[in-house]
């Protein structure tokens, strides 16, 4: 018979592959965690999304704190399992609780590195599912043998308690709800310095500003998509197309009730480069809505066609497809305003290979042969070009200098997203020449207090922000502003109802505007001098 001393010794033998192996899941878990944490923090951040972004630092918590506790199953590790499950629970419960806005901030990833993020997406959920299996069954084990109270006495093994589980789980609990706060409190000082350095003088009314708003909806793939393409049952598959459609028209019927002289769409042309069964049905459809509407038409050119995402093309090829999708839109919709390029510099991240350096001289070519043909199509269509404004993007600025001059252009509008966009607009102008100096109009072509990801916003800071981007349009004499609506403009709305016959709901149970789009509907009265028209 094998003595204690032996058996003891044999133990470990048995019960390390084991231990290593949760060790390094519990360190995978919890290392993906803390990344996707600090990564959904910040974009909550950045995109005015503050309840994601408390989710995201619970997420890093709960992440830093799995590894940390990776050495602690030395003496109170049934301590250190309670501890890690309740905060695992706490996160689920977060994601779940908070589920649009964290799938809000899901959907910004997977926009901008889908080849990244996807992937880094799907091993984290096998992975913190298998953890959570894993400490579950141990935590519960533990309780069942009784090994909790390591220490001898009650007393002593509930004060164990407090250092390795309650002190920092309500650390996490009020860093969780304490951030959000914090995040819309500062979002919303922003936006009040920002209202008083672009007041105008008192007594002064603004002339006369245009104000639009742009749709949800992008020709070439919008209408055909959310769950319509993996649908065979030709039953299911139009319930879904009726449905996309529906919210398509909620959307633009609340763009019409605010109050907009234009509705701009994004132009894709996936349709041209693969089968889209009912895409151009659909288009049309929308379309003839929107005439009925008797709101003018801003086409703009996709720098992130869904057909591209995956299989980027060249520069000439690309170059090929841009002017065959231009033309084609053109000649069927004859829009007012056509956008013949929306951030050169994003197309090389979305559309072009990988390889393709980004060229000002080699875009300026394009694009004015580009706006020469849109004119010689319809030559009372407006061509305009959209840029950023960021540090990063100011190669892009190199365009226009090159393209002020010709007589096809005219129209240089800019993106506005975050409180910094205003003066950087400023600085890119002083830097660059206001387009007025060569006799080009200058529009405000997208803003919004973030990309409105969900509903748990402060609607009072989106409107708000209208009213800002209404003062400042004064400021840089901007013809035009136009408002992503996000869904917004139906009440309760945001993007992530869109697809799902939310939008047509809400919209229909009393056809009345959000708060964001009555603050729309007041800003166009207020930027109208006395006698200007509507």
């Amino acid at each position: 018979m094998p003595s204690t001393a032996d058996s003891s010794a044999a133990a470990p033998k048995t019960t390390a592959p084991r231990s290593l192996g949760v060790s390094l899941l519990a360190l995978s878990a919890g290392t993906l965690t803390m990344l996707l944490g600090l990564t959904t923090a910040i974009v909550g951040i950045g995109f005015a999304n503050p309840s994601a972004s408390g989710t995201g630092v619970a997420a890093t918590g709960v992440g830093l704190w799995t590894m940390l506790a990776l050495p602690g199953a030395a003496r109170r590790q049934s301590i250190m399992l309670i501890g890690l499950t309740l905060a695992w629970a706490w996160l689920w419960f977060r994601l779940a609780v908070d589920w649009n806005a964290t799938a809000g901030g899901a959907v910004v990833l997977l926009f901008l590195i889908p080849t990244v993020s996807i992937p880094v997406c799907l091993a984290w959920a096998v992975l913190t599912a298998a953890l959570a299996i894993v400490l579950l069954g141990r935590t519960v084990a533990a309780i069942r043998r009784g090994s909790l109270p390591h220490a001898p006495g009650l007393r002593r093994s509930t004060w164990a308690l407090v250092p390795g589980t309650a002190a920092p789980l309500a650390l996490l609990v009020l860093c969780t709800l304490a951030i959000p706060h914090g995040v819309s409190q500062h979002r919303g000082r922003q936006i009040q310095e920002l209202a008083r350095r672009y007041a105008p003088p008192a007594g002064e009314i603004a002339g006369p500003t245009a104000w639009g708003a742009c749709s949800l909806v992008f020709l070439g793939y919008e209408l055909t998509q959310h769950g319509a393409e993996s649908t065979r049952n030709a039953v299911g598959r139009q319930r879904i197309l009726d449905r996309t459609l529906a919210d398509a028209k909620a959307d633009l019927a609340s763009i019409a009730a605010a109050g907009a002289r234009y509705v701009r769409l994004g132009a894709s042309g996936d349709h041209l480069l693969e089968s889209r069964p009912d895409q151009e049905r659909l288009d049309d459809l929308f379309l003839t809505e929107v005439r009925n509407t008797g709101m003018e038409l801003v086409l703009v050119d996709t720098q992130h066609p869904q057909a591209l995402r995956t299989h980027r093309l060249d520069w000439p090829a690309f170059c090929r497809f841009q002017r065959q999708r231009i033309e084609y839109y053109q000649r069927r919709y004859q829009p007012k305003v056509y956008i013949v390029a929306c951030e050169p510099m994003s197309y090389h991240h979305f559309a072009l290979a990988q390889h393709t350096r980004f060229s000002a001289d080699a875009w300026a070519a394009q694009l004015a042969d580009l706006c020469r043909l849109v004119k010689s199509i319809n030559p009372a269509t407006q061509t305009g070009l959209c840029l950023l404004v960021t540090p990063n993007k100011e190669p892009e600025w190199e365009v226009w200098t090159r393209l002020k001059n010709l007589p096809e252009l005219d129209i240089l509008s800019v993106e506005i997203y975050a409180p910094e966009h205003f003066h950087q607009t400023e600085d890119r102008l002083r830097a660059y020449g206001h387009p007025l100096q060569n006799g080009k109009a200058f529009w405000i072509a997208e803003t919004y207090n973030g990309w409105a990801l969900c509903g748990q916003r402060r609607w009072d800071q989106d409107a708000a922000w209208i009213n800002l981007a209404a003062d400042f349009a004064r400021r840089v004499e901007a013809e035009a502003v136009l408002v992503w609506t996000f869904g917004t403009f139906v009440p309760r709305g945001h993007l992530l109802s869109f697809g799902r016959g939310q939008l047509r709901e809400r919209w229909g149970r009393g056809d009345r505007l959000s708060p964001v789009g009555e603050a729309f509907l007041k800003a166009q009265t207020r930027a109208l001098a006395p006698g200007s028209p509507p």
